[in-house]
């Protein structure tokens, strides 16, 4: 029993230090807690010596993770994703999973263990990417919004596959055939048996819980385990069973709440995972596949980003966030590891295999979050390459005329370009619109307004636009680089025109004001002046607050729904 203790202690008390090393330098705090187990496991000090109990509380981990997710699904979110992130996902999972697969198999792997690897090298993290994009303020940004998409559907997979691989048994049963048949009847049989107690037993039962904080948390976690226990007896996981026990509360009025206190104690449980996980790394298991380690790694931080770019290239899309979004998605997820470990313990792939996909975890993890920090650079520097990746043919929906003079160039129409935009369109004054989102210039396209397809990094463009007769340019992108590029192309051409910029922060408005701007847009510096004046509106008649709130509401719900649930989520 001591050594129990021990054994758990040191876990905690070295995945704390290793957090706060990584917290410092600015690193996921997932790979932290895989580095704390390999500096216990035998890679390093080789401390653990009961790693079952440390495979038990991993356990609990993955049960509560995939119970949250259970609790806060939404089969509506595929709806709200749109048609393109559907389309770049399920390509996404499609091509990675072939490639992968096919490699594998070339270099001698057999066909289970490389059905679970191939498959595992498609999940992206979305911990890591929600937390990427939301330090980059990103989160709203095209590429953004198309990376949570691809996300949304990768976990929809994720889940799937989890329910089948899980019900289907050991390695005779096999993975295909009569076993899947009977798996997926009985996987049927439990879904409509879920939706009948989350419909008539659960919500009666939960209000009168929900009376006390802690009856309420007691009993979300008693059926948790409750079912868990029921899907073990019929033969699923007890993680499938976690993850049904979850959607069974989910139309309980009490959810989010449910959520809330759960969210800690899967903290802990998972972060003992990802320590059990570290331990699995060996000297021999990563010498034993070394080449494969280091040729899966590149595919994941290379291919993987390729394969995106190629797909949204073929969409339309502008080669800068053809790449953005690639660069977003270049790791593996939580999940990959998930799906290892249920193959391990189901006897369909080895110690080796986890270990391997663990490994790929660590390296593409940290790479990708400096691919990610220094993306303008590398696309920069790459971009005269990635030319091939955009189809030219959607650069130009309109023509413009080169008689055009007196006009406006807006650049950006997503953020607060649409409000800008129709306030122009009402002064009659011309304007040409430049966008890098293929939907947005479809949508002007069809409104008959000059729209030029591409982005401020193209110096082509501004020709293109008739820059030398524009009578104001206008841009709410807020990268700083782009700005100060397109200052130093208008004093290269000698021209003194109005330019309108945006920026994220007072520092970077005064850089560009260093640089010749006539404005920086700061958005809460406008907004701050746009509340003073509604609630001056407000103040004069009070009933202007509803028309207000019901316009704002149906225009966040609108543009920014899907991600705001899902970043909850997260």
């Amino acid at each position: 029993m001591e050594t129990i203790f021990l054994e758990i202690t040191l876990s905690i008390i070295v995945a704390t230090i290793f957090a706060v090393v990584a917290r410092v330098l600015r690193q996921p705090l997932i790979l932290a807690y895989i580095l704390a187990g390999v500096f216990l496991g035998p890679l390093v000090l080789n401390l653990i010596s009961l790693p079952d109990i440390l495979n038990s509380l991993s356990a609990l981990g993955v049960a509560f993770l995939l119970f949250l997710i259970g609790l806060e699904l939404d089969v509506r979110r595929l709806k709200e994703i749109g048609k393109t992130s559907a389309i770049i996902g399920a390509g996404q999972i499609l091509f990675t999973a072939a490639i992968a697969f096919g490699v594998l198999i070339l270099l001698g792997i057999d066909a289970i263990p490389a059905l679970y690897a191939s498959i595992a090298l498609t999940l992206s993290s979305t911990i890591i990417v929600v937390k990427l994009l939301s330090e980059k303020r990103a989160l709203t940004s095209l590429y953004g919004r198309i990376s949570i998409g691809i996300l949304l559907v990768q976990d929809f997979v994720a889940i799937l596959i989890l329910i089948i691989l899980a019900g289907v048994g050991d390695a005779e049963g096999g993975l295909f055939g009569a076993a899947m048949i009977f798996t997926l009847a009985k996987g049927a049989m439990l879904f409509v048996f879920t939706a009948l107690l989350s419909r008539y037993i659960l919500p009666p039962i939960f209000s009168y819980l929900a009376r006390s904080d802690e009856l309420l948390f007691l009993a979300s976690i008693s059926w948790a385990f409750i079912f868990s226990i029921f899907a073990a007896a019929i033969g699923f996981s007890v993680e499938i069973g976690a993850f049904l026990a979850g959607i069974a509360l989910a139309s309980v009025p009490y959810h989010l709440e449910i959520a809330g206190r759960v969210k800690n104690l899967r903290d802990f449980f998972i972060t003992m995972f990802f320590v059990s996980l570290g331990t699995h790394l060996t000297v021999a298991a990563l010498s034993t596949h070394f080449g494969l380690f280091v040729a899966l790694s590149f595919f994941v931080l290379i291919g993987n980003p390729l394969i995106i770019m190629i797909i949204m290239g073929l969409l339309g899309y502008h080669r800068r966030t053809a790449f953005f979004t690639g660069i977003t998605v270049a790791q593996i997820s939580e999940f990959s590891l998930i799906l290892m470990a249920i193959g391990a313990r189901l006897g369909h792939v080895s110690d080796d295999m986890v270990a391997l996909v663990t490994a790929i975890g660590v390296v593409t993890i940290a790479l990708s979050a400096y691919m990610f920090a220094h993306a303008e650079r590398l696309y920069r520097i790459l971009s005269p390459f990635l030319r091939v990746f955009q189809r030219t043919k959607v650069q130009e929906p309109t023509e413009l005329s080169k008689e055009l003079s007196g006009h406006v160039i807006l650049v950006g129409v997503h953020r607060i370009g649409k409000a800008i935009l129709d306030s122009l369109r009402r002064t009659k004054v011309p304007v040409i619109v430049i966008d890098f989102d293929p939907q947005v210039v479809r949508e002007l396209t069809k409104l008959k307004i000059p729209v030029m397809y591409g982005d401020l990094s193209d110096s082509e463009l501004l020709d293109r636009v008739n820059i030398t007769e524009a009578r104001m340019i206008i841009t709410t992108v807020p990268d700083v680089q782009d700005n100060i590029r397109l200052l130093q192309n208008i004093k290269r051409l000698k021209l003194k025109i109005p330019t309108y910029l945006s920026a994220f922060s007072p520092l970077d408005a005064l850089d560009l004001y260093e640089h010749g701007a006539a404005y920086v847009i700061l958005p809460h510096h406008i907004a701050g002046k746009h509340l003073g004046l509604m609630l001056e509106s407000q103040l004069m008649n009070s009933g202007n607050i509803s028309v207000d709130r019901a316009e704002h509401i149906a225009e966040l719900k609108e543009r920014y729904g899907f991600i705001l649930k899902h970043v909850q989520r997260v």
